[in-house]
């Protein structure tokens, strides 16, 4: 494997040892302050942004890779040194599009720069490695803010949170210079057809719409019938799970083929979730995050490997931006509709067995993809 995707993969890991891991925490935080979709909007304003992060990668195409990059990680420092600081909502929601903006940048100079250095026979392997980043980050990240958060208090988490994100900062100092094309033009219809498919982007928005559960429904659940405290207990199978099987996910990928890795990963997320809108205990919730996580991570790299077969070097990053509008599209509906169908119902469970269906019908639609 190549030196730049194993530098790539850790700074990620870094930043969702911090950043990424302090999103788990947020909404059941904020939700002592505010409402719950109040809660939830600060979260979902985050992925929202990531659309207008999108259009901005767009306009500014001649900038160079590795400053988008750069640029991308201040986002993942100053949004929990503003929840630290601050409790007024208007500057929660500043930070929020602040760091959906270059988060984007990030993703996509990080995910097209993987792709460029990989053969067409490793597409969802080394795609796979930088969400096997984030998700090992992800994984060690609950656990250790878990721990802030039973010693120190809930505040001190977002701290903690932008220290272990400072850290991101090393690693990329020892990525050479980008030998992408800056000035490679970007097709604004692929945004919307996706490698050349329109069902690829579906499939990646209902894939990253489970991660919106795991934020919101999910974290709320444990934190609410088994205390904040095992919040990264709980989540840390959904993260393992997930850092492991972005890497095999993308070996899956690759070997067993598109559709049926599509058709694989749905039905496991289905099984998840309507176990756990059936039973909701400790172990429904650990197994729902366990085959969840293999959804969450199996379907963004299996897509990733289809782009990059469907597509060559002059198109790949109209599709790359495409499916961050998709997966942040659906994170930013899956926070505020769950919200909206908890606070209707009363029930998590309600919200667990609505998404089980509609990932059940994805595994059998997947079935006839070509």
């Amino acid at each position: 494997m190549k030196k730049e995707i194993i530098i790539l993969s850790l700074v990620t890991c870094f930043l969702f040892l911090g950043a990424g891991s302090s999103q788990m925490f947020l909404i059941p935080y904020l939700s002592n302050s505010f409402a719950e979709t109040q809660s939830s909007l600060v979260l979902a304003t985050v992925y929202i942004s990531i659309i207008l992060g999108v259009f901005l990668n767009v306009f500014l195409k001649e900038i160079r890779r590795e400053k988008k990059r750069l640029f991308g990680l201040t986002g993942y420092v100053l949004f929990p040194l503003s929840v630290f600081l601050t409790r007024e909502y208007f500057l929660l929601i500043l930070s929020s599009i602040y760091w959906g903006v270059t988060a984007t940048f990030y993703w996509v100079s990080t995910i097209s720069t993987a792709l460029d250095f990989s053969e067409e026979k490793d597409f969802g392997t080394n795609s796979g490695m930088i969400f096997f980043g984030s998700g090992i980050g992800t994984f060690f990240g609950t656990i250790m803010l878990s721990r802030v958060q039973e010693t120190y208090g809930y505040d001190f988490i977002f701290l903690a949170a932008t220290l272990l994100s400072i850290l991101a900062f090393l690693p990329i100092l020892f990525l050479g210079p980008d030998a992408g094309n800056p000035f490679e033009t970007i097709e604004l219809r692929d945004l919307l057809v996706t490698g050349g498919n329109k069902m690829i982007p579906f499939f990646i928005f209902i894939g990253y719409y489970g991660y919106g559960i795991i934020m919101n429904s999910v974290s709320s659940a444990v934190a609410s019938t088994l205390g904040p405290s095992m919040i990264g207990v709980i989540l840390s199978g959904y993260f393992l799970v997930s850092a492991l099987f972005s890497v095999y996910g993308g070996r899956i990928s690759d070997t067993l083929g598109r559709r049926k890795t599509f058709v694989l990963a749905f039905s496991s997320g289905a099984a998840g979730l309507l176990l756990g809108s059936v039973i909701l205990n400790s172990v429904t919730l650990a197994v729902l995050c366990v085959l969840l996580g293999f959804q969450v991570s199996t379907v963004p790299v299996n897509a990733y490997g289809w782009i990059g077969e469907k597509t060559k070097t002059g198109g790949r990053l109209s599709s790359i931006c495409s499916s961050f509008i998709w997966n942040s599209a659906a994170v930013t509906v899956s926070l505020l509709s769950s919200s909206i169908v908890y606070e209707l119902s009363g029930s998590h469970q309600t919200v667990f067995f609505s998404f089980g269906i509609i990932s059940l019908i994805c595994g059998i639609i997947s079935n006839f993809l070509k």
